[in-house]
């Protein structure tokens, strides 16, 4: 496999993941948003998908950190839009909640990252 098929795979990867950890966080907690939740299924979730997509692609660590962060904006506009409940402080849970939680796939990247040095 060549190494830009292999980006692509793994970008797409994360950012299918992003969305899912968003989608799917919200059902096994039973919060809309998965930051309300008082559990670790949605932060550890993020931190192992960006340690995970720096593996597949260490020397671009941080696409897979930029994917997870769109599939889970992607996530989280479809809960938005499909939703009658959503509320009307969505707007700041995207430009504040969403990115700060993002970190935590940078954190998992940047870990790797360091250990592969």
């Amino acid at each position: 496999m060549s190494k830009n098929s292999m980006t692509v795979l793994a970008v797409s990867g994360c950012a299918g993941w992003g969305a899912v950890i968003w989608l799917a966080s919200s059902y096994i907690t039973g919060k809309q948003e998965p930051w309300d939740a008082r559990s670790l299924v949605y932060p550890l979730s993020l931190f192992i998908a960006g340690f995970i997509g720096a593996a597949l692609i260490p020397r671009r660590f941080w696409l897979a950190v930029v994917a997870v962060w769109t599939g889970q904006t992607v996530g989280f506009l479809w809960r938005v839009f499909t939703s009658s409940d959503a509320g009307g402080l969505w707007p700041l849970g995207l430009v504040i909640a969403l990115p700060l939680y993002s970190l935590l796939s940078l954190f998992g990247a940047c870990l790797l990252d360091w250990q592969a040095r």
